[in-house]
């Protein structure tokens, strides 16, 4: 008999280069009981199953279940049976049923029952989660690696900037948390200030219906607080913890002016218009123009207002855009944020959770991958970065568009399992 077992290596990525790495067995030449099977097979002097596949699994809601098999295995390694009718197989997959399921498979040999299990989990693979006003959070099922995506939110009305885009893949343990915060768009007000959206947006200000300037949209994040067990007040979107655990961030945009549109989110520096305030970077926040009505700053996590006229506020982002200042004739969009990534070259992290000064040696504009690494050591791969003008994937992954529309949008992705040996060389 000639088997294929697939193999697993620590010094091999999960996706082993995209190529099947398998041994093949032959009983011709090969005793099994040469071949070291893996710390989850019961196996004893009276012979030993072996599941076709994974001993843990996941399964996608709503699928028929398909039962990958076993192998019978004598003591001697002479005989193997595939799907050996002796063995009793026990438990049922529901795929309705989010969660853990088990298969028991029992192979009764000379009077002793050799017994082996099959976890499944089943789970919708992917997790959305769409605008809140709160936080939001995911926790990883299983032990693998997950694909993080986040869109930034729009700032105030049709004229508002549209939010960015970012994307990332993380290795995460089986129980471990990620916190979103799903940004909110910019409001509107046809008289006085119109909010920032949630998660950091900037002010805007309306005279009236025919002078009027919008709040900037909400950046999206996901925030790791490791062993941590934050409190309600440091799940705030604006505690100081809570921004300083960002590991990832998708920019808002910034709010209208009268006359002029908002800028887009940004992607490593925020977008503004020339001559007016500025958008966000990966060191500070926008500064604001000083004009008749001046605005305020960003900062780290948050967007400046308006002035007090017809200008938009500045969109959120890793660090937010200034708030438009307001020049006769001449107003300008609200600049927008700029968006991170632990793990993307010209990101610049910060130093420590104690501190948000830049990691020494690393300024805006840096080529050095290492700068962007965040304190937790969280670091994503084959990261991905849209401003709010490029073309980014639309929320279902179907199709593309240009800037995410409306409230922000997050996504998180099972890419593969960890758990997937059923041999270790």
């Amino acid at each position: 008999m000639i088997l294929d077992i697939p193999i697993v290596h620590q010094l091999l990525p999960d996706d082993n280069y995209g190529v099947n790495i398998v041994y093949q067995y032959d009983s011709r030449t090969t005793a099994i009981g040469n071949i070291l099977l893996d710390d989850n097979d019961e196996t004893n002097s009276y012979g030993s199953i072996l599941l076709k596949g994974a001993d843990n699994m996941i399964w996608m809601a709503g699928v028929a279940y398909e039962e990958p098999g076993w192998y019978t295995v004598t003591s001697d390694g002479k005989t193997i049976v595939s799907n050996n009718p002796a063995v009793t197989v026990s438990g049922n997959i529901d795929v309705n049923q989010l969660g853990l399921q088990t298969i028991t498979y029992t192979w009764n040999v000379n009077g002793k029952s050799i017994v082996k299990k099959r976890n499944i989990y089943v789970t919708n693979t992917s997790l959305t989660y769409d605008y809140t006003g709160d936080y939001q959070v995911f926790t990883a099922n299983v032990s693998g690696t997950y694909k993080v995506e986040l869109w930034g939110a729009q700032g105030g009305g049709t004229k508002g900037g549209k939010g960015a885009y970012v994307s990332g893949y993380l290795a995460l343990n089986e129980g471990e948390k990620l916190y979103v915060y799903v940004g909110g768009q910019g409001s509107e007000s046809s008289s006085g200030r119109s909010s920032g959206g949630y998660n950091g947006g900037g002010r805007g200000y309306s005279v009236n219906a025919t002078y009027p300037g919008s709040g900037g949209g909400g950046s999206t994040d996901v925030r790791y607080f490791g062993n941590v067990n934050p409190t309600s007040n440091e799940l705030l979107c604006n505690s100081s913890l809570g921004l300083k655990s960002r590991i990832i961030v998708a920019a808002g945009g910034g709010g209208y002016s009268i006359g002029n549109v908002g800028s887009a989110g940004g992607a490593l520096n925020g977008l503004y218009t020339d001559g007016g305030s500025t958008g966000g970077t990966q060191t500070s926040g926008g500064v604001a123009a000083s004009f008749t009505q001046n605005g305020t700053n960003g900062g780290f996590g948050f967007a400046g207002d308006s002035g007090a006229e017809a200008v938009g506020g500045g969109g959120s982002g890793y660090y937010g855009g200034a708030g438009s200042s307001w020049k006769s004739a001449d107003n300008k969009g609200g600049p927008s944020g700029s968006s991170f990534i632990s793990g993307y070259t010209g990101c610049v992290a910060i130093t420590s959770v104690d501190s948000i000064t830049p990691k020494a040696g690393c300024a805006n504009g840096t080529s050095n991958p290492t700068c962007s690494h965040h304190y937790s050591n969280i670091i994503f791969d084959k990261g991905v970065m849209k401003s709010g003008v490029e073309q980014m994937p639309t929320h279902d992954s179907k199709s593309s568009m240009t800037g995410n529309s409306g409230n922000g949008y997050a996504k998180i992705t099972l890419i593969s399992q960890q758990d997937a040996a059923t041999i270790n060389i």
